[in-house]
């Protein structure tokens, strides 16, 4: 459900018996509010507090002394108004809070880094050595990591500590903590990452206490130098990583280009993974901006920058109407369907004014993908771009099935390097866009079981099929047969078994009833 207080940061007080909430997102709205719960009272209370400004954020992190009297708050990101569509950015501010006082001191301004970041949400304190450690990311992609790092509580300098750790990163629905375990002197970071369908991914990691650092101190008095530019460094030592580095550097194209040219296959719980090899054609002469329809979101430029955190949910479903109606039919979307959708609410010139608004941040950002733009043809809306400069799966999916060739192994491997990233927008949540969704997930199923037939007797193939129809119906018994068949023809028996038995718990849980077939018959 949706809420006020996303990434709200919290301490527990012994000073005063109560729990503090502090902050959050919600509504398109940063909070800067500060929540009182008394436990002995059992009762909540906003909280007014004195001295310097808190400006309205998430993404920030908070933790209190020992006593339980004094929380530290440091960075997040917002805005000072609070509105996420006014000026939003990233601060790097560490403050006190006075229990006693209700009172906010502002300690120091970290130097801004070269690679913006964010954080986790809690601050481990350490009050005898007057230090703290935390846990920071990039926003700005989905295949983030967090990073260790130690700081001080009295001066604008930091370091590098341990490894880094993967984080899928897509905004409310991805979350990060950090704890401290003094019997196992271990520190615990906690990664969630929620789907569509609300299920949560939960991963836990641990590190001996105190970690090593991996990085001289950076900060107002240390280098300028990005902490992940540290991290890079440290894997450059490796003669063998340094080799591979090397090669990937030569490609300029971002982290999702290695999606593209590898599909892999899991067998639920059974914990094997299956790499399927998938050919693609050469490379192009030059770099290429990319847009992602299928999976979720992502908007990445030539030189393989993410530019999708620039969409605010108003921009992002602005872009998506255009461009989705102009891809689809090359005829773009008409002015009175996209204020109905987006601004029905306003009179008409408060549309206008809305569109107008809006249509000037959005090409901002197009301007940075190459020869692209929003242009209005009669009355519609049309996304117009140059593809060999921008590639957009989803156009290319409709180039694919609207090809006038019978499809070969090359076709339905191109059509399966575009599916296997996911169906279409799946964490994107739209009225208008229910109907898009089930006709491109049709369209992928027939395309999908038209090729079980012809290429019965690669077994290779008919996974990556299989593979590809379950991403879009799990419960899809013709790919359950195929995939069965194909892994016992391949002598992977166990992953034919663990295949059928993860199959089975979905059917039961969606239908409330056993499948009716045994694993016997399904590959007789």
């Amino acid at each position: 459900p949706l809420t006020e207080f996303w990434h709200a940061n919290k301490f527990i007080s012994q000073k005063d018996s109560a729990i503090y909430l502090i902050g959050g997102y919600g509504q398109l709205h940063y909070k800067n509010l500060v929540q009182r719960y008394d436990i002995p009272q059992r009762k909540w209370e906003i909280v007014t507090p004195k001295g310097d400004h808190l400006p309205p954020h998430y993404l920030g992190a908070a933790g209190a002394n020992s006593a339980g009297d004094t929380a530290f708050l440091l960075g997040g990101y917002g805005s000072n108004t609070g509105d996420q569509m006014v000026n939003p950015r990233y601060y790097y501010d560490l403050f006190a809070y006075s229990v006693k006082d209700q009172r906010f001191k502002t300690i120091y301004h970290l130097k801004e880094p070269d690679k913006q970041f964010c954080f986790a949400n809690s601050l481990i304190i350490d009050d005898k050595a007057r230090q703290y450690y935390g846990l920071v990311f990039p926003n700005d992609r989905f295949n983030s990591t967090l990073q260790l790092i130690r700081g001080s509580l009295t001066s604008p300098e930091y370091e590098l500590l341990g490894d880094t750790i993967p984080y899928l990163f897509y905004d409310v629905r991805s979350f990060a903590d950090l704890y401290y375990s003094p019997i196992g002197k271990k520190l615990v970071a906690v990664t969630f990452y929620t789907n569509k369908e609300n299920r949560t991914d939960v991963r836990i990691y641990s590190i001996a206490f105190p970690p090593y650092a991996v990085s001289p101190v950076v900060g107002a008095t240390g280098s300028s130098t990005p902490w992940w530019g540290y991290a890079l460094a440290m894997v450059a030592l490796g003669g063998l990583t340094w080799f591979m580095f090397g090669r990937r550097k030569k490609v300029i194209a971002p982290s999702v280009a290695v999606k593209e040219s590898v599909a892999v296959s899991v067998d639920g719980e059974s914990g094997m993974v299956e790499p399927v090899t998938v050919s693609q054609p050469a490379p192009p002469p030059a770099p290429v901006a990319r847009i992602f329809f299928f999976g979720p979101f992502e908007v990445v430029d030539k030189a393989g920058n993410d530019l999708t955190k620039l969409f605010t949910p108003l921009l992002k479903e602005l872009f998506l109407l255009i461009a989705m109606y102009s891809i689809r039919s090359g005829k773009g979307i008409s002015s009175e369907k996209l204020y109905a959708t987006l601004w029905r609410d306003k009179s008409s010139k408060d549309a206008q004014n809305n569109r107008s608004v809006n249509m000037v941040k959005l090409k901002a950002i197009l301007d940075r993908l190459g020869t692209c733009g929003i242009v209005k043809e009669a009355d519609k809306w049309v996304f117009l771009y140059t593809p060999e400069e921008i590639s957009i799966d989803l156009a290319r999916f409709y180039s694919l099935l609207n090809g006038q060739h019978a499809p070969d192994k090359a076709h339905i491997r191109q059509l399966l390097q575009i599916v296997h990233r996911g169906s279409l927008l799946p964490d994107t949540s739209y009225d208008w866009l229910d109907d898009i969704q089930s006709e491109i997930s049709g369209k992928v199923l027939d395309a999908l079981s038209a090729a079980l037939t012809p290429f019965a007797a690669d077994a290779e193939l008919l996974l990556e099929v299989a593979g590809g129809i379950f991403l879009f119906d799990p419960i899809n018994e013709e790919a359950l047969r195929v995939k069965c068949r194909s892994l016992s023809m391949l002598g992977r028996h166990s992953m034919a078994k663990a295949a059928f038995e993860k199959f089975t718990r979905e059917y039961h849980q969606m239908y409330g009833e056993e499948f009716q077939q045994s694993f016997q018959e399904i590959i007789a």
